[in-house]
């Protein structure tokens, strides 16, 4: 019974981790196509890259604290992420910049 809860509890943190980064991946497209701006180089620097958690990942499997690490993982990230979005959105709400013009429209 506790096998089944603890790969339960793992698949659920490997969840949390997988839709923080879901949402960078989604945000780095979409922020270059729509508001023009690439994340700022201190939250790639933060984010770690695929790379930086690969190894984070790592270390926390041979310390054994994989579950828990990727739930803290998954929200720091999440936080990071969707902060800096909020940030951004803000600031673009303040300039005046072009609203995003989708070229399929204007196919004839």
């Amino acid at each position: 019974m506790t096998v089944r809860f603890t790969a339960r509890v793992a698949l659920c943190a490997a969840f949390a981790l997988l839709c923080a980064v879901t949402y960078h991946h989604y945000d780095v497209v979409y922020g270059l196509r729509h508001r023009g701006a690439a994340l700022p180089r201190w939250v790639q620097a933060v984010g770690g890259g695929w790379d930086g958690r690969l190894i984070l990942a790592l270390v926390l499997l041979l310390a054994g604290g994989l579950p828990a690490g990727f739930f803290v993982m998954g929200v720091a990230l999440a936080c990071l992420f969707i902060g800096e979005t909020i940030a951004e959105w803000r600031h673009i709400g303040r300039a005046d910049r072009p609203v995003y013009d989708d070229e399929e429209d204007e196919a004839d």
